[in-house]
């Protein structure tokens, strides 16, 4: 998926300089979130800017993505200048608990593609570190910051490695948040979960919604429950 520019159906993201390009995960969590009813939300280390744009695409809220990387930010912030919700999308570049003790607005939908990477030998690309591996934000100080920004009424979507849930579903009930909706995603069916699409509130709802959605067939092409998700955004389906 990797390329310089990436080409949507309704806006376009350039990512020469940023250290993670489009993934498959942002995409996921862009398309799935559900912000129909939001009017603030925030994009917690936004990268090149694709999720803040993708769910600007399919709202009318006002959007603020934050990120520790200049590089980050100097990408989405050209991104977010060249689409056309640029009035409604806002760029900072600031971490995610300093944001968090500043901000006095609370937002009724908060979203992370969080780093998720814990290995003690880190790759050689510096950038691609900071943006890959938990040291620069660590599960603990990401939720800190999404029980002080959510609102009451919100919700936190999130998409982790399948091996990274339980942990983190751990740490958020410590911070008051609550899970309400997961889904499984295998890559094919017959291969392990690769990731889950988690989702949380500070209520506690009466039962947990639990799904599963695979991307591929066994022939190689991609699952209608796919299609369906993200054609919205993908220009080749």
């Amino acid at each position: 998926m990797p390329k310089d520019c990436f080409k949507f159906k309704q806006f376009q993201i350039k990512q020469e300089i940023c250290a993670m390009k489009v993934g498959t995960d942002a995409v996921l969590l862009g398309a799935w979130a559900n912000v129909a009813t939001a009017k603030n939300i925030l994009d917690i280390g936004t990268g090149t800017g694709v999720i803040a744009l993708m769910l600007a695409q399919k709202s009318t809220a006002r959007v603020v993505g934050i990120d520790i990387s200049a590089e980050a930010i100097a990408q989405a912030t050209e991104n977010v200048a060249e689409c056309t919700w640029k009035n409604r999308i806002e760029i900072k570049h600031i971490d995610a608990l300093t944001y968090a003790k500043t901000e006095h607005l609370s937002f009724d939908v908060i979203v992370s593609n969080p780093p998720y990477h814990t290995e003690q030998v880190l790759c050689p690309d510096k950038l691609r570190d900071i943006a890959r591996h938990t040291e620069s934000l660590p599960f603990s100080h990401l939720l800190q910051a999404v029980s002080l920004l959510l609102s009451s009424q919100g919700a936190f979507y999130t998409i982790l490695p399948y091996w990274a849930e339980t942990k983190f579903i751990d740490l958020a009930t410590k911070e008051g948040l609550h899970l309400f909706h997961r889904v499984t995603i295998y890559g094919k069916e017959g291969k392990p979960a690769k990731r889950v699409l988690l989702a949380f509130s500070k209520e506690e709802k009466t039962s947990l919604l639990s799904d599963e959605l695979f991307l591929r067939n066994a022939d190689g092409t991609d699952t209608t429950a796919y299609k369906e998700l993200t054609s919205p955004y993908y220009l080749h389906f």
